[in-house]
């Protein structure tokens, strides 16, 4: 029997001598190999150990597992030098990690592409947490961002946001792989990317902001805002948040946001009409730089008392006496401008012939095919502030009706139109009730506002995410009616922008102090408005985007609704 070796040796004679490595046996490749081999044999091995992935374990006992396999076959890649192979092995066996760490030394394109690789994987599987610092080395920080907003952490995604801002992101091996990039031909825009940054930085501002007020904090929202130099959002948030005399001082300092401010003193005035300080409410209406005559109309045309106290008021305002007025409205009666006809009218001392007028303008319109919002609101807005006293006669009580009506129904459009959603069908069914209640004149129907309602319903109506439960499809009436109300609407342009109304503290639970929303039927939290009746309760939130849309109460009075 020759001694152990002795094959390997005739092996290697047989390779010096220059023979067919075809002839070689098997068993060379198992003992020691010529240098001009040794590379290829392991190749091999490594490539047959990767092979073993698509076979079956556990057949034999003592056979190799996969991750056995597999980590003996990357061991040997990484000897040959094969740093690529063995990354992706290691990531194969869940060994990320290590591959990461090695990765650098194919190059740093393919460290950062299998860095993103990680990070998407930890996504994925739900540690999002682990992946930021991947997303950092990569300079991702869209996806960091992304996963913030996702996980409700908006603080740390507005610090994401502005932390790739002010360029600290930009690390030299980022900066390293852009300027190879221009090497190659291609340009580095730095201004777009600073574009998207400062975009991005604005949408995490946006979704903080969105989430303090929607959950009772418009002040914290406008704080959001104004962190990012956003001054017209923030005063709007103020103004929705009924924090007015924050907004009008805020407008007022920064003196870059005028018709929003603007829009804030109206409110405010409103504010100071409601304590019965209609001299302070002048003082305040003559700070607005355009248009205050419009709202000093608004306001006289409100305001009761005596003829001596309206015209007192009259004078503070610059506007002409009761008489002088009435001289005025019956001038511009046989001329084009019904609109200025009937500001004159409702500040005279006969507010009810703007009332005759400017119902049947609005009617008129309203029995052509092709009418839309615009062409009545603004009309619908002078009437709805006619004296209380002066449509309460048993002589104008179809008028009255007529105006509740209009009121409710045109109101539910410009809610519509401002996605005040919630008050949507509460405003058509308060035009119905008054309809069948009272005569009236309006073009409307009892089947024309049930329908509408019903289409509403339909495309705002939360569907059923469980698959076995059978959904809700319009009918094909009811698609009709929707696509014609919302052409109708048509879009918003109120500056002071879309959404909910949330006062501040709307979340505050109310203990035993519970109230139940006449318009909603739902437990009200936060703090409550009581109707003129003394009973009937709505929340403030939804007193204030009521007012705004319609001003007459949601009880069918005919008095109004100042809850500002």
């Amino acid at each position: 029997m020759h001694p152990v070796g002795t094959d390997n040796l005739w092996n290697l004679v047989s390779v010096i001598l220059g023979g067919d490595d075809s002839m070689l046996p098997d068993s060379y490749s198992k003992g020691i190999v010529h240098v001009r081999h040794i590379t290829k044999y392991k190749v091999s091995e490594a490539h047959n150990l990767e092979l073993t992935r698509t076979s079956k374990f556990g057949g034999r006992i003592g056979s190799k597992t996969r991750q056995e396999s597999l980590k003996e076959a990357a061991d040997i890649h990484i000897k040959l030098g094969n740093i690529q192979r063995y990354c992706e092995l290691m990531v194969e066996l869940g060994r990320w990690e290590k591959a990461i760490a090695v990765a650098p030394g194919v190059s740093l394109d393919y460290w950062k592409a299998l860095t993103a690789r990680y990070s998407d994987y930890l996504s994925d599987n739900e540690y999002g947490d682990q992946a930021v610092p991947y997303c950092v080395c990569t300079g991702n920080t869209k996806k960091i961002v992304d996963f913030f907003i996702t996980n409700g952490q908006l603080h740390n995604a507005f610090l994401m946001a502005q932390v790739a801002c002010e360029g600290t992101l930009d690390l030299p091996h980022l900066n390293q792989s852009k300027q190879q990039s221009c090497l190659n031909g291609y340009r580095d825009n730095g201004d777009s990317d600073n574009s998207q940054q400062e975009s991005l930085l604005h949408k995490c501002s946006e979704d903080l902001a969105e989430w303090h007020f929607s959950n009772g904090h418009c002040i914290e929202a406008a704080c959001c805002h104004l962190a990012v130099g956003d001054c017209q959002k923030a005063v709007s948030k103020l103004i929705r948040g009924n924090e007015l005399e924050l907004a009008v001082s805020v407008g007022t300092v920064l003196g870059k946001t005028p018709e929003l401010t603007s829009i804030g003193i109206e409110y405010l005035a409103l504010r100071c009409e409601k304590i019965g300080r209609g001299d302070l409410s002048v003082r305040l209406l003559k700070m607005i730089p355009n248009g205050q005559q419009d709202a000093l109309i608004r306001l006289c045309a409100r305001c009761g008392g005596s003829m001596s106290e309206i015209d007192s008021l009259h004078q503070q305002a610059g506007l002409p006496s009761l008489e002088d007025c009435l001289q005025e409205a019956e001038k511009l009666k046989n001329e084009d401008d019904v609109l200025k006809c009937v500001q004159y009218y409702i500040i005279s001392s006969q507010p009810e012939m703007a009332l005759e007028i400017g119902l049947k303008f609005i009617i008129d319109k309203l029995c052509k095919d092709d009418w839309l919002l615009n062409d009545v609101y603004p009309m619908m807005s002078l009437l709805g502030c006619i004296r209380t006293d002066s449509i309460q006669h048993h002589a104008v009580a179809k008028q009255k009706s007529s105006l509740l009506i209009l009121g409710a129904y045109l109101g539910a459009f410009e809610a519509m139109r401002r996605q005040y959603f919630s008050i949507v069908v509460s405003l058509f069914s308060n035009a119905r009730f008054v309809m069948s209640r009272e005569p009236h004149d309006v073009p409307l129907t009892n089947d024309h506002i049930q329908l509408a309602i019903e289409a509403w319903h339909a495309h705002h109506l939360d569907q059923p995410k469980d698959q076995h439960t059978t959904q809700y499809h319009p009918t094909e009436a009811q698609s009709k009616m929707y696509k014609d109300l919302k052409h109708r609407a048509g879009t918003e342009t109120w500056l002071v922008g879309v959404g909910t109304d949330c006062v501040s503290g709307s979340h505050l639970p109310t203990h035993s102090d519970i109230h139940i929303s006449y318009l909603t039927n739902r437990r009200i939290d936060g703090q409550a408005f009581f109707l003129e009746d003394g009973r009937s309760v709505i929340s403030l939130s939804e007193a204030l985007m009521w007012a705004k849309v319609n001003p007459f109460s949601p009880l069918a009075s005919g008095e109004k609704i100042n809850p500002f």
